[in-house]
């Protein structure tokens, strides 16, 4: 550990809620990233003792009665004083916090309630042929790996252009996916875009912008603002246009 290493804490919410500036400092870093590792594999040998279906069965009971079981392990949990402790708490709440306020119907996510919220994400379809799973900005991808693009806008931003910009500055336009300016989309909660793409990247990595708007953008206008531009850190482009981003590494 060194002296731009994050504090415990701030690794571990970076850990649970995703956080790009220190997915980066994790990758160049050993200690963090054995930390971050210790993490995960304290993740999946949580959910797998404990499943998310024994959890919602647990808290319909106790809806009537405290189950006590569930409280000795939280009060073990809690005692422990660990810092993998702490994050495996932070779990528990997360997960119980979602069962115990499901929205019927599902209610809009905040980025759609505010004005001008926009969202762009992406699911990594599996080598073994199951259901994709959600993608996180920063991942290490092989090429060749198929992504699909889910985006969420509301009726005030219908035009959408995603574009890729490798290391080499080289850009890729992926929605729509001929053209030379934005097209329309539906307004939506991450709603798919029409095609799903194999990642090719001929470099290091390569950051994804959704750009927005109310009318259509000239591509043009895109390429100028990369002038002078640091891709890597940079999540949004100097424009006057709601944005969202994602930065992909190759393996």
């Amino acid at each position: 550990m060194n002296d731009k290493c994050p504090k415990p804490l701030d690794l571990v919410t970076a850990f649970l809620e995703g956080s790009e500036g220190l997915d980066v400092h994790v990758r160049g870093c050993p200690s963090c990233a054995g930390q971050i590792r210790e993490l995960e594999a304290d993740r999946k040998a949580f959910l797998a003792k404990h499943p998310f279906s024994s959890f919602w069965e647990g808290l319909e009971k106790r809806r009537e009665k405290r189950s006590s079981a569930f409280g000795r392990f939280w009060e073990q949990v809690r005692s422990s004083g660990t810092l993998r402790a702490a994050a495996a708490m932070a779990s528990v709440g997360v997960i119980v916090l979602l069962v115990s306020h499901r929205p019927n119907p599902p209610a809009p996510t905040p980025e759609i309630l505010s004005k001008g919220g926009v969202d762009l994400g992406f699911y990594v379809a599996s080598s073994k042929g199951g259901e994709a799973e959600r993608g996180k900005s920063g991942m290490t991808l092989p090429g060749g790996t198929s992504l699909q693009f889910v985006y969420s806008t509301a009726s005030d931003y219908p035009y959408l252009l995603l574009i890729g910009v490798e290391e080499d500055r080289t850009v890729s336009v992926y929605y729509p996916s001929s053209g030379t300016e934005s097209a329309s989309v539906a307004p939506g909660t991450h709603a798919k875009l029409p095609d799903a793409l194999r990642w090719q990247p001929k470099t290091g990595y390569e950051r994804f912008y959704g750009v927005f708007s109310k009318t259509p953008v000239k591509l043009d206008e895109i390429k100028r603002t990369l002038e002078g531009i640091a891709v890597e850190p940079s999540a949004k482009l100097p424009l006057p246009y709601p944005q969202a981003s994602v930065i992909l590494y190759r393996k």
